[in-house]
């Protein structure tokens, strides 16, 4: 059975679970990511000579990079509670209002997929971000109350920037892009997430295997990672070598390249379908019957990655290294299903 995207980035109990027990805990043990770790150590401590809440903080870029690891690690090595929230679950104002006066003093919030706020909480937000107060309408009332808030750290991770407003981007004192990571971080992190599992023997051509098929992101390698234990056990392997690793990903249906089934649909669809003409989101997810967001998110920001697919302003089209890379696929396609001659 090939494993999808949304499989790989899922976020089901059972996968978050897993997760949180992968997890650093501190920003001694993270790994990657150095620019944003050293400029988060910094303002931590400023934030604790000072007595004050961390300035607001707004982490962006593709899922699985460790935006609410980052979080978590914030809380922590501030020495504070952490109240996690999913923009999307939020639909009421009187959620948002609830949220916002059960914060202590110095708490962290931290709201994942914050673009898909409402207009009017992102409003309210604003306002409690910059001067720690919420406007609240009276029920049969055309007059707002102001009512105080403790004072807090705003964490909002997102995916996509571009659909958050303005005036809630300008009260972020920190904005930061995560980066896709190298293979060597991703190693480092298999490892350490094998010792954490408990896998079997694992060497290192294996592991740099894994590494360089993850898409360049820790939440895919350790679900690849949790994959291979599972062959490894299933078929009693004594130490998972690259060929186990290379079994197991033919099975899951990922490629040398880290590619899956959905990426080359995609790929093939602009080539065959649209004739590499642009062609914008909402057609390619109609045509692919999937959510727009999960192509961009999970499809699209690794294939630009690779420089296989631009993003034109009449749309997407393949690079002339993506047109290369679908026309060798095809042909490959098309020998490894011809007859074996007698």
């Amino acid at each position: 059975m090939t494993l999808s995207l949304q499989e790989l980035a899922s976020n089901d109990d059972d996968t978050q679970k897993l997760d949180r027990a992968l997890r650093p805990t501190t920003f001694d043990d993270y790994i990657g990511q150095p620019d944003l770790v050293q400029r988060l150590r910094i303002v931590i401590q400023a934030a604790q000579q000072r007595d004050e809440p961390v300035d607001h903080i707004l982490i962006t870029g593709p899922p699985g990079l460790g935006k609410t690891t980052i979080a978590v690690i914030l809380a922590h090595e501030y020495k504070s509670a952490i109240k996690i929230v999913n923009g999307p679950s939020v639909t009421k104002p009187s959620e948002i209002i609830d949220i916002l006066l059960g914060l202590n003093k110095n708490d962290i919030l931290f709201i994942d997929e914050i673009h898909r706020l409402k207009p009017h909480m992102e409003e309210m937000l604003h306002h409690a971000m910059e001067d720690f107060v919420i406007y609240i309408k009276m029920a049969g009332s055309k007059e707002f109350v102001k009512m105080p808030v403790k004072p807090f750290c705003l964490v909002g991770a997102t995916t996509q920037i571009g659909r958050i407003s303005k005036p809630v981007i300008d009260r972020f004192g920190l904005v930061h892009t995560l980066d896709f990571y190298d293979p060597a971080d991703l190693a480092k992190i298999i490892s350490v997430s094998a010792r954490k599992l408990n896998t079997k023997l694992i060497d290192t051509d294996a592991v740099e295997m894994l590494s360089t098929r993850s898409r360049g992101t820790p939440r895919i390698a350790n679900r690849l990672l949790r994959r291979v234990r599972d062959y490894s056990e299933v078929y009693q392997c004594q130490t998972i070598t690259s060929e186990i690793v290379e079994r197991t990903l033919k099975i899951e249906g990922i490629d040398e390249s880290g590619l899956t089934k959905e990426d080359l649909q995609y790929m093939r669809l602009l080539a065959y379908t649209y004739r590499n003409k642009p062609v914008g989101i909402d057609s390619i997810a109609t045509s692919l019957s999937s959510d727009k967001h999960i192509i961009t998110d999970h499809i699209e920001s690794y294939l630009i990655r690779l420089g296989l697919v631009t993003r034109t302003r009449s749309g997407r089209i393949l690079t002339e290294d993506g047109l290369q890379f679908i026309k060798v696929r095809q042909e490959q396609d098309i020998h490894s299903n011809s007859p074996t001659p007698n």
